[in-house]
């Protein structure tokens, strides 16, 4: 089964595309992934994951890149999320809450509406194997941008994430660092998406993360586990999926999880 599994993978092009374009997206999720969890905003990834659903619908209508409709709709949401926690009334996630529900709501009526319903599965659970040339390049090119630019910000970036209160307090422009965090991170989100779908694109970016920070002892090295692990886990859900017909991002997600789960379980008893 392994055997048949790496000669098909030395045979097909559109197995190595989807190979690759897993590991990229895994490297890109660790950085994002554990920027989120140290800063409180792993809920707004499933937020974003859901919110973009009018814009990939709405781009697959006008046969435009599914990316630019993404990004449309996922900054709306993050400047509408920020919007509503300015009213001291609502928390953070309520304003998530509504805009995740509103926006998923609003992508369900138009694909409904517009006669496609054949594609919804793939909208919500990603299809990694129809991945081509072009959206690996794209992966490629956003990854590298995503990953020097957090690279270059690396340390002011770990300081608002980690006290936004003391990073103000030494003169940093805090706003102007949690915007770029929201933008590298929407980005990245929206990137994974066609791989493992809007419905599981949030488990996909912290999952590993949360697992890498179960036994890392420091935050560059939660990230560097991160990437491992989702590169390991990548690669086996995909041999896993191919081998036995099942869809690659549910596969390599159910990976994720079970392997925080047997980390969580064992940090706990030892």
């Amino acid at each position: 089964m392994i055997g048949q599994f790496i000669s098909d993978l030395t045979e097909f092009q559109f197995l190595q595309i989807a190979l690759l374009s897993l590991l990229l997206i895994s490297i890109t999720s660790s950085v994002i992934g554990s920027f989120a969890i140290v800063s409180g905003n792993a809920l707004q990834t499933d937020a974003l994951g859901h919110a973009v659903i009018p814009g990939v619908v709405l781009s697959m209508i006008f046969k435009v890149p599914i990316l630019i409709g993404a990004l449309v709709f996922g900054f709306l949401a993050n400047w509408l999320i920020s919007k509503i926690q300015l009213e001291k009334r609502f928390s953070k996630d309520v304003s998530i809450g509504i805009v995740l529900a509103t926006f998923f709501s609003i992508g369900t009526v138009i694909v409904y509406s517009s006669g496609l319903t054949r594609q919804y599965e793939e909208i919500l659970f990603g299809n990694v194997l129809s991945v081509s040339k072009f959206d690996l390049v794209t992966i490629l090119l956003i990854s590298i941008a995503i990953v020097t630019i957090v690279y270059l910000n690396f340390k002011k970036l770990k300081l608002v994430a980690f006290d936004p209160d003391f990073a103000k307090s030494i003169g940093l422009s805090v706003e102007k660092y949690q915007k770029l965090l929201m933008i590298v991170s929407t980005i990245g989100i929206i990137l994974a998406i066609k791989s493992v779908g809007v419905i599981l694109v949030s488990a996909f970016v912290v999952t590993n993360s949360a697992s890498s920070r179960i036994f890392s002892h420091s935050f560059s090295a939660m990230i560097n586990n991160a990437a491992i692990i989702g590169v390991i886990n990548s690669i086996l859900g995909l041999f896993i999926s191919y081998s036995f017909d099942l869809p690659a991002g549910p596969t390599i997600i159910l990976l994720d999880g079970v392997l925080f789960f047997i980390l969580f379980l064992f940090r706990r008893v030892s």
